[in-house]
């Protein structure tokens, strides 16, 4: 008999004693049964950032996972904390917008499935945000808790959510949480959360941008608007050269660890199996946006589109953002699912935003002609590809 326990469920299953082969095949045949259980849970990740409130570099990551028994593991996992309290709060937030340096943009507490008065676990009478208070030791939070009403799915879903640690603990009532000393956006980490929200279409959208290794200096913010038939993107990024022209697209997984190179995030975002294109080409990826191209004369660039190809603010809100190294070619010759763009510049998570958030407009007349260009010359025979 062999007994797992994954995720709060308890498995048990008894191997008929026959011969060696049969009992190795259902063996294999089990252990595979419990890891396509383990994978199918849905799980989203923030990545956290010191705020202008804190006195120190505070890093690290707040995962959420499915148990399968309508509960949420949270494993926190921070670090750089220079704080004189045992304990830290920490809340989920009702925008993910960490435009604000100070942690303000991301609002109060997201109330979702729970009650309007704050609390602690394991209370009930809480907001769906509310995680309570996180044990320090040693400048870091290494804990991980099993909760009640937060939820991954539905419309009370916190992907796209803020997070927020306060520099105090918790006071488990409707008193001061205290400053807020870091923040995150709950993004959407892996193929089993890779689906539309369900229920919620939220009028405004934003992604804050951070450059990778690859562009430092570069940064910037992506706002959505939904306008019923269609939804306008305005981007506006600093750090790019005059003239440079930039593929843009929306990414399946809002997962920024990998935080250098933004292999984090996957691929495309292409719920319905397209092939990759350009604006205004009818087969393309729901995450193609083409390219970032026009520049004002103090070298910022800007990006405006009415897109009718995202199917709703709903589907897009926890996945990322990538601006890339070089040209979205679209379709063209060789050009692969990528439009072969290059690395990864800039990224950052879809966050769910405030409907009173400004958009701006941009300055200048921005470039929407997008145009494919070959990879390679079709004309060209490859060498190689005649050799069998």
């Amino acid at each position: 008999q062999i007994s797992v326990n994954i995720s709060g469920r308890f498995f048990s299953f008894v191997f008929l004693h026959c011969c060696p082969f049969t009992m190795f095949v259902w063996k294999v045949l089990f252990m595979i049964a419990i890891m396509g259980y383990a994978m199918a849970q849905r799980s989203s990740v923030a990545v956290m950032r010191s705020t202008t409130n804190a006195n120190s570099g505070i890093s690290g990551t707040v995962h959420f996972t499915e148990t399968g028994s309508g509960e949420v593991l949270v494993e926190v996992s921070l670090s750089g904390l220079s704080v004189s309290a045992e304990q830290l709060g920490i809340h989920l937030h009702n925008w993910g917008d960490i435009s604000d340096a100070s942690g303000s943009a991301a609002g109060p507490h997201w109330i979702g499935s729970g009650s309007s008065s704050h609390g602690c676990p394991p209370s009930s009478n809480r907001h769906e945000g509310d995680l309570g208070s996180w044990t320090v030791s040693n400048g870091r939070i290494e804990q991980s808790k099993t909760l009640d009403l937060v939820t991954l799915s539905g419309s009370t879903s916190v992907v796209g959510r803020g997070v927020i640690l306060h520099d105090i603990a918790d006071p488990c009532d409707d008193t001061s949480t205290g400053a807020r000393i870091a923040m995150g956006v709950i993004g959407i980490s892996n193929e089993d959360s890779n689906q539309a929200r369900q229920g919620e279409n939220p009028e405004h959208l934003i992604c804050h941008l951070q450059g990778t290794s690859n562009c430092p200096d570069c940064s910037g913010t992506v706002w959505f608007q939904d306008e019923g038939s269609f939804i306008t993107v305005t981007a506006q990024l600093s750090g790019l050269s005059q003239g440079s022209v930039h593929g843009i697209h929306i990414h399946e997984f809002g997962d920024i660890t990998d935080e250098q190179l933004g292999t984090s995030l996957g691929s495309h975002y292409n719920p319905d199996d397209s092939d990759h294109g350009l604006p205004f080409t009818s087969n393309r990826h729901e995450g193609d946006m083409g390219n970032v191209q026009s520049y004002d004369t103090d070298n910022t660039a800007w990006y405006r589109l009415e897109n009718s190809q995202i199917s709703s603010t709903g589907s897009i809100a926890g996945r990322g953002i990538v601006v890339h190294e070089g040209v979205d070619n679209g379709n063209g010759f060789a050009c692969g699912s990528s439009g072969n763009s290059g690395s990864r510049y800039a990224i950052c998570v879809i966050g769910v935003a405030s409907d009173d958030i400004t958009v701006p407009s941009p300055p200048i007349f921005v470039d929407n002609s997008f145009e494919a260009n070959d990879c390679e010359d079709p004309n060209v025979t490859n060498d190689d590809d005649d050799a069998t």
